[in-house]
């Protein structure tokens, strides 16, 4: 006959492993994979695909209708994986322009004909923009882009959308992760775990108990639930945060030089073609309907840097706060710009194109006004 003290035991460890079974299976059944953060650019499943120049690109032909809690859209590509109707489309005669960028320039949140690349072609009759830009792109990938396309489209003339603190994604830029399933900054995804659903944030950042870290936030829920409970959520940025800080003079102007020499080289480039370049400063919005003082650091920095190389460039920044929209400027929890801010963006910027026309200083500007305007 065994000891009482065995029974008791043994009677113990069976309800303790009862009461972990069953609180396993209802932490998996009402609770997410601790520790999972989802993929957050919602047009990237199915969308992206790897491309061996550009790092990626949107994929041909897509066809999808996207909702989340910010908009709803229909997302489409031509075979070029434009975010446009086909070459073929256009009738013959059309002022041809080419609009390169980021997820600010591509539309991210509105439909196609809301972004600021088709509002400049709205405003331009005989005339198509079509606009190639890609989610998360730096200036580097957008010259790749451009170089790609124009023997294609030969068009009068390129817009690009720069984005100031897309400096970063020189050094630091978006990569493929899970298949298709999502886009993540080179540097985040060496540290975390990915999933066909999103990515793992490690508890513990020591190399050598990181993996202890995701084989517990995949086998075993509840600890993993209780680990990041107890030691506090971690996070890292898919897509960073403007810093709330301004680093000291040249600091930023360091910093940002490779992807200033980028705009260069595009200048260059477009001139080559005969296609003269016009750059628009884009950027996220605040949640009040502000700009954040670092993204004003930015363009200043940027404004500066254009007008010593005489590069046409334009910041709507002062037309988006003067238009007294606020926080209808964004898509709500999503800093991209609205519908009307596109729109305001696009006819400020073809206002100060026509400016330019009679401004000896702003010669670039005047080329390429007069190349958006004329056949």
């Amino acid at each position: 006959m065994k000891p009482p003290r065995f029974r008791l035991w043994m009677l113990s460890a069976a309800s303790t492993t009862l009461c972990l079974g069953v609180g396993e299976v209802l932490v998996r059944g009402l609770l997410p994979k601790p520790g999972l953060v989802a993929f957050a650019i919602a047009e990237t499943r199915g969308v992206i695909q790897s491309d061996p120049d550009r790092g990626y690109r949107y994929a041909s032909n897509v066809s999808r209708h996207i909702v989340t809690e910010n908009y709803e859209i229909d997302f489409e590509t031509n075979s070029l994986g434009m975010r446009d109707v086909e070459l073929a489309e256009v009738a013959a005669g059309t002022r041809l322009v080419l609009a390169v960028g980021d997820s600010f320039t591509q539309g991210n949140g509105v439909q196609a004909d809301e972004s600021w690349p088709k509002r400049v072609q709205a405003s331009l009759p005989g005339s198509h923009v079509f606009n190639a830009g890609v989610s998360g792109y730096g200036l580097q990938q957008m010259r790749r882009t451009a170089k790609l396309l124009v023997e294609r489209i030969r068009p009068k003339a390129i817009l690009v959308g720069v984005y100031g603190h897309g400096y970063s994604r020189l050094t630091d830029p978006y990569v493929v992760v899970g298949g298709d399933a999502g886009l993540m900054r080179e540097s985040v995804a060496t540290g975390v775990a990915i999933t066909p659903d999103g990515y793992l944030l490690p508890v513990f950042q020591n190399a050598l108990l990181k993996p202890v870290s995701f084989w517990i936030d995949q086998h075993w829920y509840v600890m993993g639930h209780i680990l990041h409970i107890v030691l506090g959520p971690r996070t890292l940025g898919v897509s960073p945060a403007l810093p709330t800080s301004i680093p000291s003079p040249g600091v930023l102007e360091r910093d940002m030089a490779p992807m200033l020499n980028e705009l260069v080289a595009l200048d260059e480039d477009a001139r080559r073609w005969g296609a003269p370049l016009a750059a628009l400063l884009i950027g996220p919005v605040q949640p009040d309907g502000g700009i954040a003082p670092i993204q004003i650091r930015y363009n200043e920095i940027i404004n500066a840097f254009a007008r010593a190389r005489k590069i046409c460039l334009y910041d709507p920044t002062p037309a988006l706060l003067a238009s007294g929209l606020g926080p209808a400027l964004r898509l709500g929890g999503d800093p991209h710009w609205s519908p009307r801010a596109h729109a305001i963006a696009a006819e400020a910027f073809l206002s100060a194109l026509a400016a330019a026309e009679d401004d000896s200083e702003m010669a670039a500007c005047a080329s390429a006004s007069r190349a958006l305007r004329r056949s």
